[in-house]
């Protein structure tokens, strides 16, 4: 909000007719909001969050979720794929936000489906890395189960990139706006009942904490 609206925001500047790429992952009303404080001054905005970690935007594999005008994302469309060469435009502005928010739902579930297999596979005698190298690029497997999963492998004070608590936060304001919508998560909502009962600002990979709550008191 103060990078917009503070004493030295974008919003306080001379210029007018920009652009700004709004690129954050924060609930739509407030970009909303921003948006039209920016158009106050003739400013232009495209909220356009990124789907990808950061290993992959290094790649090149991320994928920049645009949304707006479609003369303004035009114009800076070069700049985005100065980003990443995967660039979507999903039409007017919002959708960005919420083509991020389907994919924090899939990440989600696919997160929780595998450490649940993962758990089931060590209950039933079975080795966990002959398991994932089994199933590697399977039709039932998934990209979080192929790369992700491994870390159950790890040393458990391994730390993960980063905390939780901002997907938390995501996963919450998802639960929101499909209240709104009227459509059903039952998968989001159990995953959020994980987070209910955990530390999020523990720095596991998802998978892992999952792995980790539904082993819970059983010997490693």
């Amino acid at each position: 909000m103060s990078a917009v609206t503070g004493d030295l925001g974008l919003a306080s500047t001379t210029a007018r007719d920009g652009i700004w790429v709004e690129m954050s992952t924060v609930p739509e009303t407030v970009k909303r909001a921003l948006a039209e404080k920016m158009a106050e001054i003739g400013w232009s905005t495209l909220d356009c969050p990124i789907s990808g970690a950061p290993r992959q935007l290094e790649a090149g594999e991320a994928v920049l979720l645009s949304s707006g005008q479609r003369d303004t994302h035009d114009r800076v469309k070069p700049v985005l794929q100065a980003i990443s060469p995967r660039v979507s435009y999903l039409g007017e502005f919002g959708r960005g936000i919420r083509a991020k928010h389907t994919a924090h739902l899939l990440l989600a579930g696919h997160s929780l489906v595998a450490a649940e297999a993962l758990a089931f596979a060590r209950a039933a005698d079975l080795n966990i890395g002959e398991v994932l190298d089994a199933l590697k690029g399977t039709i039932v497997s998934s990209g979080v189960f192929d790369h992700r999963a491994r870390r159950v492998l790890d040393a458990p004070d391994t730390p993960a990139a980063s905390p939780l608590g901002g997907l938390a936060d995501a996963l919450a304001w998802i639960h929101q706006l499909a209240a709104e919508l009227h459509t059903p998560t039952p998968v989001l909502e159990r995953a959020l009942s994980h987070f209910d009962r955990r530390d999020a600002e523990r720095t596991d990979e998802l998978v892992v904490a999952f792995y980790r709550e539904l082993t819970a008191g059983s010997a490693f």
